[in-house]
């Protein structure tokens, strides 16, 4: 009993909860992946195949967006790779308007950014991808190499 009023002190202290059994639930969390490699000639949302983590329920893999749970301040990092001949723009958006973004240019690649944003509950944060005038974006992946991927946890 006393290791449990610990555990529910820390947790009140840290923003966590605690479960009768002892578990802390860690707040809102996710990490998400593309399993496949995906090019186009027209921008247009990142889909996210792989679901990693998703504590809190805040992702939607039928939308690509983290719709917030509750409000609070929040970290997002997003990171692909391009390959040869295809460029890599992709930008984070805040419920559809620009935040950051990431570019590479033409050949195997990397990009990727990060950012803190305070959010509100039922914000959505989102990436898209962008193609220059009669080019093609193009992002590696595998079900081995995972190498575009979106994440985000809740601060506090």
């Amino acid at each position: 009993m006393k290791m449990f009023a610990v555990l529910c002190l820390l947790g009140f202290l840290f923003g966590e909860t605690v479960s009768k059994t002892g578990n802390v639930d860690s707040g809102v969390a996710f990490s998400v992946a593309k399993s496949e490699t995906f090019r186009s000639r027209e921008g247009g949302p990142m889909m996210y195949d792989r679901v990693i983590l998703n504590i809190g329920g805040g992702f939607d893999a039928s939308t690509g967006k983290f719709v917030a749970p509750v409000s609070g301040l929040y970290h997002f990092d997003f990171h692909f790779l391009t390959m040869s001949g295809n460029h890599g723009w992709q930008v984070l958006n805040h419920n559809d308007e620009y935040v950051i973004s990431a570019y590479t240019g033409y050949g195997w690649t990397t990009g990727s950014n990060s950012v803190n944003l305070r959010l509100e509950r039922d914000d959505r944060v989102s990436i898209s991808y962008k193609v220059i005038q009669n080019h093609q974006a193009g992002f590696y992946g595998s079900v081995s190499d995972m190498y575009a991927s979106f994440s985000g946890f809740l601060i506090n």
